[in-house]
């Protein structure tokens, strides 16, 4: 450090106007760590000059500076402490406690710590399912975040941190629900663009970009999939046809890289599960491929935990199945998923998907009361429950397309 030459150098005034100046450059930055260094620097040296009421007032600010460092920090373990149980809702009670401390910590008179609690509260609102984080305000909150980050690019960020991608994953979330593909692309491609700018991302894999590529892929699963129907490619509006090429293109080029297989092997299988997904928009061809893909996961690694991405991959395997009418192979991918995920947590969505797939798949097999019942009830529930419109959408469908009787 200049100022450590300047002192060890006898040049102390230039060491203390140096000192200064760096002081104020670091406040207005909020680079904190660097502050605290110069900050014990003039407190030792106002102690070797006899000035021990100034050393007292630096110290005072260094353990200022310091809170504002611990501030930060305890929101980050906290995040990643919620992360570490794999992304499943928490006990409320818990849940409470953590939401209290960020709104706390928001309140405090900090910038950096403001802003990262405010952004972790909506995020903790997603983590948790909770229906306040699909409210306006919340949304409103999320483009104040970011007009506010966009406005003070001038405050240091933590290396290897970046809040712009978790701003426009947490707006993309909400927008799913808003009848507007344009503003969910316009989500998406910043996400990715954020994600560019980032030159430590050619160290590691690229987790805006991922993340990008399985929300607009999920949203596109379950808005356009009805590729069991004839002539279902042609009826694809043109900008849905290359975004879904975009995506299917990028996943490839991703997975054929052999440092995300043998280094992240978690993220693999999921991009795998999630390129499966977007084959299932398109042809014969592909939806066999897609197919093909998910039952080589399934076989080759059967020893790797898949936490949550397990019934996921279900669900792609049997839409898949269901598509290409091999009822046989439909039932058959029900019964070994019922088994596998015996005593596990399950996303609702998906499960209730596998559940009406099944049971469309019997009833146009045999044509049975039974299974056209037990459709329509899962159909009913899916129906009674506002985060599920889109699995209702996809259900009502196939039952109009395959005149499955409604039973009333």
């Amino acid at each position: 450090m200049k100022l450590q030459e300047l002192i060890n150098t006898g040049q102390l005034e230039e060491a203390i106007e140096l000192g200064n100046i760096l002081r104020d450059v670091c406040e207005k930055v909020e680079d904190f760590s660097t502050l605290i260094k110069v900050l014990q620097i003039q407190a030792q040296t106002a102690t070797y000059e006899g000035s021990l009421q100034e050393t007292v007032k630096l110290y005072g600010k260094v353990s200022e500076f310091i809170t504002i460092e611990q501030q930060l920090n305890e929101i980050k373990l906290l995040i990643a402490g919620r992360l570490s149980v794999d992304g499943k809702a928490i006990p409320p009670a818990e849940h409470e406690t953590q939401l209290n401390r960020l709104k706390d910590l928001a309140k405090t008179d900090n910038y950096s710590v403001q802003i990262l609690a405010r952004l972790n509260i909506s995020y903790l609102l997603y983590l948790q399912r909770a229906p306040s984080f699909f409210t306006e305000e919340n949304f409103n909150t999320l483009i104040e975040i970011e007009e506010s980050v966009q406005k003070n690019e001038h405050v240091i960020k933590p290396y290897l941190y970046n809040l712009m991608p978790k701003v426009h994953f947490l707006k993309l979330h909400y927008l799913f629900r808003q009848p507007n593909i344009a503003n969910i692309l316009l989500e998406a491609q910043k996400i990715t663009e954020d994600g560019k700018t980032e030159l430590f991302w050619n160290s590691f894999v690229n987790l805006p970009e991922l993340n990008s590529i399985f929300i607009q892929s999920s949203h596109l699963v379950s808005s356009y999939y009805g590729s069991y129907k004839p002539n279902y490619e042609q009826e694809l509006p043109e900008e849905i046809k290359k975004q879904i090429d975009y995506l299917r293109v990028r996943c490839a080029a991703i997975l054929a890289k052999p440092t995300l297989e043998e280094k992240f092997v978690q993220r693999y299988v999921g991009l795998s599960s999630v390129y499966a997904g977007l084959l299932l928009l398109g042809n014969k061809d592909m939806i066999r491929q897609s197919v093909q893909n998910i039952e080589s996961l399934l076989l080759f690694y059967q020893q790797v935990s898949f936490k949550m991405k397990l019934d996921a991959i279900y669900t792609t395997l049997i839409m898949g199945n269901f598509a290409l009418q091999d009822f046989a192979q439909v039932e058959k991918t029900f019964r070994r998923y019922k088994k596998t995920a015996k005593n596990k947590v399950l996303n609702e969505e998906n499960d209730l998907t596998i559940m009406g797939f099944y049971y469309a798949a019997k009833y146009i097999e045999n044509g049975r009361d039974q299974y056209a019942k037990k459709f329509r009830k899962i159909l009913e529930e899916t129906e009674e429950k506002d985060g599920l419109k889109s699995v209702t959408r996809q259900l009502k469908e196939i039952a109009d397309f395959f005149a499955i009787p409604s039973g009333k």
